[in-house]
């Protein structure tokens, strides 16, 4: 599985704010600097598995539960992508995606 480094940054502060903390309060629970945390909330860098336990540890929340949350997002923004190029083919086009896209449904 790919993880959005953008999405999960967003989901970690969204997260560390519900829980009342500062980046500097979360990044002495967890044992790592401010700024190092500003990096992952930013979507510039992914936390080691190791501080990613520690933050959703000190947040409060389970891996399972943000990342479930990156993974909805991240397919919310994919389907709305493809939607957009999906309405920008001829009307056959779509018909045959269609079909294809209603044979794996119902094949699955």
């Amino acid at each position: 599985m790919t993880v959005d480094k953008k999405e999960l940054g967003h989901c970690l502060k969204d997260a560390r704010k519900s829980a009342g903390f500062t980046q500097e309060k979360l990044a002495e629970k967890v044992g790592m600097s401010p700024a190092a945390i500003s990096k992952i909330e930013r979507g510039l860098t992914l936390p080691s598995l190791d501080n990613f336990i520690g933050i959703v540890n000190a947040l409060g929340i389970s891996a399972d539960e943000i990342l479930d949350q990156v993974n909805h997002k991240t397919y919310r923004l994919k389907l709305s992508f493809l939607t957009e190029r999906f309405y920008r083919l001829q009307h056959r086009d779509q018909m045959k995606i269609l079909k294809v896209v209603e044979f794996l449904v119902d094949n699955h």
